[in-house]
């Protein structure tokens, strides 16, 4: 890897960890004033700009950048630099900042499994691997901001991308 893929590497990475440290404190930062409420509307909202779960432009843009297609292809990249200490502090940070994130989804997981009006359901009896989603399980559509249930989703005459992360969808 000569210099200047370096100095792309080292940049990516830094801006990764900057994003996902910011998504987590942005979503720290709702779900302490807002509640979980206030988180899900964040999260909901038409335009995307806070949206703290949408972090998958964040590593297509750290992918695109480098020239990888996956996390495995982009920690062998870090692997090949290792030895240098400002992509090791770089790699530290995301490595980091993924941790704190993934305590703010087990934090709102918490949060969906106390509530206990009819909208939320217990995520530990709804979603597991391989379990299969009842056709009326109610989601928001982001883009109408209406409830849809899942059949409707699936019976689009469009092409529908469906991604379910975590509880949220």
């Amino acid at each position: 890897m000569d210099s200047s893929q370096r100095l792309v590497l080292l940049s990516a990475t830094q801006q990764l960890g900057k994003a996902l440290q910011k998504a987590g404190r942005d979503g720290q930062e709702t779900v302490r004033e807002r509640g979980l409420d206030g988180f899900l509307r964040e999260f909901h909202k038409r335009d995307y700009t806070f949206c703290p779960l949408n972090l998958i432009p964040v590593y297509f843009q750290a992918f695109s950048s480098v020239g990888v297609k996956s996390r495995a292809e982009l920690e062998r990249e870090w692997n090949n630099c290792r030895d240098e200490e400002e992509m090791s502090e770089a790699v530290s940070c995301v490595l980091r900042a993924e941790r704190e994130y993934h305590q703010l989804l087990a934090q709102v997981d918490e949060l969906v499994q106390k509530e206990d009006d009819d909208r939320a359901l217990p995520a530990a009896s709804v979603c597991k691997v391989g379990s299969k989603l009842p056709a009326d399980l109610s989601f928001m559509d982001p883009i109408s901001e209406e409830p849809v249930t899942l059949e409707a989703v699936c019976n689009r005459s469009q092409y529908t991308l469906f991604v379910l992360m975590r509880h949220l969808a």
